[in-house]
């Protein structure tokens, strides 16, 4: 159960901005991914970037909020080595995938520089985006290097959207559940 945490007002206020940018990001993906309109997915990577891309300047509302609470929500990764967790941090800190190019080789990319890579082609990034040095150089490629045409970039856009839904969503239920339960206590 969830540490019981009463809710002020303005935690409350972010709490609804979190349904209104999970129901966005949850019909952009649905749009771009599952009727391939691939003209979305910087919308995607725009949302994403508003609620889980951390940087010097900006403060992400999942990440936030998931943190005001103390609440630790794990992911859970299959590999052929065995079950792991990550915290959502770490997830977004992990390989998304790896691209070739002419100039640098082999170009590993996490899930959190493919959303500015992603974001910055497509006309949803800003000036917040904090980048890794190495990184800096790969989005110097952009012009030569589309995202979009990447199919393993591409899957890993899904995918990170898709986990950022279920957390999400996670944290929602766990917030209704709580609420639920003072309403509970509160008629007793």
């Amino acid at each position: 159960m969830p540490k019981q945490v009463r809710i002020p007002r303005e935690t409350q206020n972010l709490i609804d901005a979190l349904r209104r940018h999970l129901t966005l990001l949850s019909e952009y993906s649905h749009r771009a991914f599952d009727l391939g309109d691939q003209t979305l997915c910087g919308e995607v990577a725009g949302k994403l970037r508003v609620l889980v891309y951390r940087s010097r300047t900006s403060r992400p509302l999942l990440l936030s909020l998931i943190e005001h609470f103390g609440w630790d929500i794990p992911i859970t990764i299959n590999s052929p080595f065995g079950d792991f967790q990550l915290t959502l941090d770490e997830y977004l800190d992990s390989l998304a995938c790896a691209i070739r190019t002419p100039s640098q080789g082999l170009v590993e990319i996490s899930n959190r520089n493919l959303l500015a890579m992603w974001a910055q082609q497509y006309g949803a990034s800003h000036e917040d985006w904090d980048l890794d040095e190495g990184f800096a150089s790969i989005l110097a490629l952009s012009s030569q290097l589309e995202i979009g045409s990447l199919p393993a970039a591409s899957a890993a856009l899904r995918a990170i959207s898709n986990t950022v839904l279920w957390v999400g969503k996670e944290f929602l239920r766990r917030v209704d559940s709580q609420e639920q339960q003072e309403e509970t206590d509160n008629k007793s």
